[in-house]
């Protein structure tokens, strides 16, 4: 029955339900029985009759993260790409998917600070988010440090007070708030030559067949030189001939251009590549950091063909471990050094995982780690930079010379 009620979900909203919601689900269900006095097959067959506990259980299972200036390098590319359009011109920008409006309200803040008038169209599925979005009143959980270099912004377009944030009432007048199911609704409010869309960390959840269909439906109400913003992970699941990648900001987005123009001046195959892999592994890193092992698995098996033989075995192993398969990520681990036995990665979680360290393992790995291309996967490991793997490898072999295991 659960298998149904994801089926009804993404042929209702585009989306995949993530794994980390499946409790979420069941949980509503049993409360949705008690409620009405239905059995569960019963609860079942009324949710999928019926429009109104539709709509209310897709807004339980709606993941409405956001925060103010959220992945700020692609404001600051915003910024950027802002220069080119006259001070005259009403800029036209559409947030896709707005939640609880800290996005579009951002966007408001920038054009705003910079001298622009605008209109901004904001749409979301969730009613709730969108209520308080008209609300404006924000709590300190929409201020995180991702976005606070661009906090001072948010003067423009509102008040702060010591626990709260308020939103000025003439700001509404520009920013158009919709309720809308992109994947489903008709989107003709929407103008059809915006300069700039935002649809952001939505497309992480749709497979393939749903984001063709609904990239489809958004760029046609953007502009033929506009630009596209999706979520920094998502650039590698987005192949559409009229968009070509733009890089400023140490950040990579979309720039719309016509169909003749994007066979005739194609970017670099291998620039291309590049970008690809990269975002295509920072997204299955994300969804590991989440602890989501079905959507790690998802994003990695779809880009197999842009990842080496000996990261993609490692993502594995990493994913066999996030379900505490010990044995098997260990399996994995050794097949990616078969591969290539320099990479480091795979003999560090290996030797981590020993309870006991090997003196010869940890020499092995710290003479990987001090060869001068170990610098090209630490990427797998997020913030942390080289130095740190070192100093911790030197760590457990001063560890085994203290405690004299070093009969190996």
């Amino acid at each position: 029955m659960i298998e149904q009620v994801r089926k009804w979900y993404l042929e209702k909203t585009g989306m995949q339900l993530p794994e980390a919601s499946y409790r979420t689900l069941q949980d509503l269900i049993s409360r949705r029985e008690r409620d009405l006095s239905l059995t569960y097959h019963d609860y079942i067959n009324y949710l999928l009759s019926d429009i109104q506990e539709q709509n209310s259980v897709i807004e339980e299972l709606c993941i409405t993260e956001t925060y103010f200036f959220r992945e700020e390098k692609s404001f600051y590319a915003f910024k950027e790409e802002l220069a080119g359009i006259p001070l005259s011109e009403v800029v036209r920008v559409w947030s896709v998917t707005c939640s609880s409006g800290e996005e579009p309200l951002s966007i408001a803040a920038l054009l705003k600070a910079n001298g622009y008038s605008y209109n901004i169209y904001a749409t979301d599925i969730h009613q709730p988010s969108l209520a308080i979005f008209q609300k404006g009143s924000y709590s300190i959980n929409s201020f995180r440090k991702d976005g606070s270099s661009l906090h001072f912004l948010l003067s423009h377009i509102g008040t702060k007070t010591e626990d709260s944030f308020q939103i000025h009432k003439d700001i509404f007048q520009n920013i158009h708030i919709m309720h809308k199911n992109i994947f489903s609704d008709s989107l003709h409010e929407i103008p059809n030559n915006l300069h700039f869309v935002f649809f952001r960390n939505t497309m992480i959840y749709m497979p393939s067949s749903s984001r063709t269909k609904v990239l489809e439906k958004i760029l046609s109400h953007l502009a033929c030189e506009g630009f596209f913003f999706p979520g920094i992970t998502e650039i590698p699941q987005i192949q559409m001939q009229t968009l070509s990648s733009v890089y400023r900001q140490g950040v990579y987005y979309l720039k719309k251009v016509s169909s003749e123009l994007a066979t005739e001046q194609p970017a670099p195959a291998s620039s291309q590549n590049f970008a690809k892999s990269t975002f295509a592994l920072s997204g299955v890193l994300r969804y590991l950091d989440r602890g989501d092992h079905h959507l790690a698995l998802l994003s990695l098996k779809e880009h197999a063909s842009l990842v080496s033989e000996e990261v993609y075995l490692y993502l594995q192993g990493k994913i066999a471990a996030l379900q505490n398969e010990a044995e098997k990520s260990d399996i994995y681990y050794r097949s990616a050094l078969r591969k290539n036995e320099a990479f480091w990665p795979a003999m560090f979680e290996l030797v981590r995982n020993k309870q006991e360290y090997r003196q010869a393992e940890i020499m092995k790995l710290l003479s990987l780690l001090e060869d001068r291309h170990a610098g090209e996967w630490v990427f797998l490991y997020g913030d942390f930079d080289l130095k740190y793997f070192i100093e911790m490898v030197r760590r457990w072999l001063g560890t085994n010379h203290s405690e004299g295991r070093n009969e190996y």
